[in-house]
Order: structure tokens, then C-alpha cells, then sequence
């Protein structure tokens, strides 16, 4: 077997068991996410902004949670297919978008990194937290055959220069598969090659420090002023690097 074969036996096994079990391991600690809601919320708008009339591609799609649940994406995009490893969430998908009455998508197991989908299809090609799934030199290069010319790769991914959440990672793996690697700037200048545009925005440094006020009276204004203060802190190169995670925006 080679390393491909056993990292997506891997990934697929890893998933089927988490969604298998209906609860995410995760979800005791999701309020941390709110670290990071701006850059998740950032997401959402500019892949609904681009869903209109357009043929959409998600890898990752998980159980549909976004594209399903969140986005509100039904009924706008011409096309819609998501793909993921993980048989088990692409049934629940399925599932999903039959009781929301979205009959014309098509949620598929497929291998991100060679989908076997026909080349220039998608106007947009988008994931959350998958990249760092993923052989990147062979994901770049698949979303930029599948991507028509001028069109767009949206991501919100983890990214692993900060020492903290380093340590953090070290201390939980069993919440995530042994493969993935959050990325690093290297990750993000990898890209370049593949496409005409790449722009990475930083999300989460201050804004870790307010989520614990979170259920305080001040917790929203916590939160707020700490988002401002990152998008000061992050105008230092040094200070970027930290983040905790990082909006992709790929122009083909």
C-alpha cells in the first residue's frame, strides 16, 4: 500500500467512527471557535456572494453542517457537488439535503487530492478546515484543474506556527487524524505556482483571550474590541504567523 492509500484509509477511517457516533469529540471544546467566528462568518458571506447561477464544488463536505445547515446556499447555485472521504458523513449529507428540499445537490465519496471530476467545471471550489487534511502540492494542483479561469478556491484553514496551540495539539490527538498538519507559511506560498492570486487573512490572537468572558456581561464588548486589536496586530509580519487560523482566497 502506498503512503496515499494509507493516509486516505486513514482519514476515511478516522471520520466514519467520529461520524458514526453522531457526537463530535470536538464538541466540548467549540466555544473556543468563537475565537474565530469573524473568519468563519467572512466565509459564509463570500461563498453565498459567489453562489448565484455558478457551479460550486465543497471538498470536506463533511455531513452537509455547512453547506446543508449553516450557508443557506440552497436554491442558489446552478450546480452543487460535495465530495468527501468519509462514506458514512457523505450519507448523512445526502440525508440532509433530501429533508431540506435540496434535490439538485450531489454529495459524492470522492478523493480530494484526484477527484476525477472533468476539468474547468467549477466556477468556486470551497472547504473549511480541510486543507490541512490533504497532500497540498496535489490539492493546489486539483483545485486549480477544476476551477474555470477567473474562478475562485475559498478556505478557512488552522494554521501552526503558534507555539501555545502547538503545545495544545500535542496534549489532545486523539481530536485529530495522525496526517494532518495545520499549515505553515510555506503551506500558503505553495499555492503561488497554481494560482494568478493568493490572499491569506489572518483570525485569532486577542481574540483567544476573551472567549472564557464569553458568558459575562462584557463579553461581547470583549470580544469586539479584542478583533480590533488583532487586525492591529496582525499588521507585524511576526504577529500574523500566530494566528490561529487563516481565510484562503485562490483566483485561478
Amino acid at each position: 500500500m502506498d503512503g496515499h492509500q494509507r493516509r486516505l484509509d486513514s482519514e476515511r477511517r478516522f471520520h466514519n467512527e467520529r461520524y458514526g457516533i453522531g457526537d463530535d469529540p470536538r464538541d466540548a471544546i467549540s466555544h473556543w471557535y468563537l475565537a474565530v467566528r469573524d473568519a468563519f462568518s467572512r466565509h459564509e458571506s463570500m461563498v453565498r456572494a459567489l453562489a448565484p447561477g455558478r457551479d460550486l464544488l465543497e471538498i470536506g463536505s463533511a455531513d452537509g453542517t455547512f453547506s446543508v445547515l449553516e450557508s443557506g446556499l440552497a436554491g442558489l447555485p446552478r450546480r452543487f457537488v460535495g465530495i468527501d472521504v468519509s462514506d458514512v458523513a457523505i450519507d448523512r449529507a445526502g440525508a440532509r439535503a433530501a429533508h431540506r428540499g435540496m434535490t439538485g445537490a450531489r454529495f459524492e465519496v470522492r478523493d480530494a487530492e484526484r477527484t476525477g471530476l472533468p476539468a474547468g467545471s467549477f466556477d468556486v471550489v470551497f472547504g473549511r478546515g480541510i486543507l490541512h487534511h490533504l497532500d497540498l502540492g496535489r490539492a493546489y494542483a486539483e483545485i486549480a484543474r477544476l476551477l474555470r479561469p477567473g474562478g475562485v478556491g475559498l478556505f478557512v484553514e488552522p494554521m501552526g506556527h503558534n507555539p501555545l496551540l502547538n503545545r495544545y495539539r500535542a496534549r489532545t490527538p486523539e481530536l485529530r487524524t495522525p496526517d494532518e498538519h495545520p499549515l505553515l507559511e510555506s503551506d500558503l506560498d505553495a499555492a503561488r505556482p497554481h494560482f494568478a492570486s493568493v490572499v491569506a487573512t489572518p483570525y485569532g490572537l486577542a481574540t483567544l483571550a476573551a472567549v472564557p468572558l464569553r458568558s459575562t456581561a462584557a463579553g461581547g464588548a470583549a470580544m469586539r474590541a479584542a478583533a480590533r486589536l488583532d487586525r492591529l496586530l496582525f499588521r507585524v509580519p511576526a504577529l500574523r504567523r500566530n494566528a490561529w487560523f487563516t481565510l484562503i482566497e485562490l483566483t485561478r
